[in-house]
C-alpha cells in the first residue's frame, strides 16, 4: 500500500469519528460585527448558507468558549470555534437511538436509574447538544438532570442520575 493509500485510509476513519473542527482567533484589530452566522458563512464557504439554521440548532458553535446562537455578535479580541458534524445533517435526526419511556427503570423525588444504550452520548457533546441521555431527560423530567457518572457512547447499560441538589451532593 503507497504512502498515499494510507494516508486516505486514515483521513477516511478519523472523519467518521471525530467532527472536523475549526477555530479562529478574532484580532482586536479586525472590525467584524457580523453576527456569529454571517461570519461562519464567509469563513466556511463549502458549507451551504441554508443549512446554518439547522447547524445551530444541533450545537457545535462557540464564541469566547460558550455555546452561542445563529445572532450573536462576533466582536473583535474573541475565539470563534465550530464543530462540523461528522455525517450529514440529513442523518443526524436518525443517527442517534430516541428516548423511550421505558429507558427510566427507576424514579424518586432525588434520582432515577435509566437505561442508556450504545450510540447515544451521556452528556451533550462539543459538537452536538441535542442528542444525549441528559438532554432526553431534562426534556423527560422537566428539569435539570445532574450526571454524576457517565457510559461511553459506544457502551450500553445502567446510569444513575440526580434529580434534585440534595442529591448532587
Amino acid at each position: 500500500m503507497s504512502s498515499n493509500d494510507f494516508k486516505t485510509r486514515l483521513e477516511r476513519i478519523s472523519a467518521s469519528f471525530f467532527s472536523s473542527y475549526w477555530r479562529w482567533e478574532i484580532a482586536a484589530a479586525e472590525l467584524v460585527e457580523q453576527t456569529v452566522e454571517q461570519e461562519l458563512a464567509k469563513r466556511l464557504p463549502h458549507i451551504g448558507v441554508s443549512s446554518w439554521p439547522a447547524r445551530f440548532e444541533l450545537g457545535g458553535v462557540y464564541l469566547g468558549g460558550k455555546l452561542v446562537q445563529r445572532d450573536a455578535t462576533v466582536v473583535a479580541s474573541c475565539r470563534l470555534e465550530y464543530y462540523e458534524p461528522r455525517m450529514a445533517l440529513e442523518r443526524v435526526a436518525t443517527f442517534y437511538p430516541r428516548f423511550i419511556e421505558e429507558m427510566v427503570l427507576y424514579t424518586d423525588e432525588d434520582c432515577a436509574v435509566v437505561y442508556k444504550p450504545a450510540g447515544l452520548p451521556t452528556t451533550p457533546a462539543r459538537d452536538q447538544q441535542r442528542y444525549s441521555m441528559q438532554r432526553y431527560l431534562e426534556q423527560h423530567f422537566g428539569k435539570p438532570v445532574h450526571m454524576p457518572s457517565r457510559l461511553d457512547t459506544a457502551v450500553s447499560g445502567v446510569v444513575l442520575c440526580s434529580l434534585s441538589s440534595r442529591m448532587n451532593r
